[in-house]
């Protein structure tokens, strides 16, 4: 009884709704499609050494392409802040630094206790 008070109303009807039979079947029959479509996938990548390897060396370009493009951006907004720092009036240089440094000392702690 207790049980059935708890799950009254639309706490019992959102509780239905996640757990549908119908859509929980589509969901795992999709899983099992695409764990068989990577499982063909890997069997013929190993089947042949060369395109295995050509693979691996495009993987890694790309992520290099990406971390110099990233290393490109950073570069980039630095020259930014720089040219916009002598562009202010020098009384507010010092104002101005010490605003961009709390900025960035904050978003990189959120980074770095996202990454831990």
């Amino acid at each position: 009884m207790a049980i059935e008070r708890l799950l009254s109303g639309s706490i019992q009807e959102r509780i239905e709704e996640l757990l549908r039979p119908e859509d929980l079947i589509m969901e795992a029959a999709r899983d099992l499609v695409k764990d068989e479509i990577k499982g063909y996938i890997k069997q013929k990548i190993d089947e042949n050494p060369e395109l295995k390897g050509e693979l691996k060396e495009t993987i890694e370009n790309y992520f290099e392409a990406k971390a110099r493009s990233a290393f490109a951006e950073v570069k980039a907004s630095r020259s930014a802040l720089k040219l916009g720092m002598n562009l202010l009036p020098e009384e507010m240089q010092h104002e101005f630094a010490e605003l961009v440094m709390n900025m960035f000392e904050k978003e990189l702690g959120e980074l770095l206790e996202r990454a831990l």
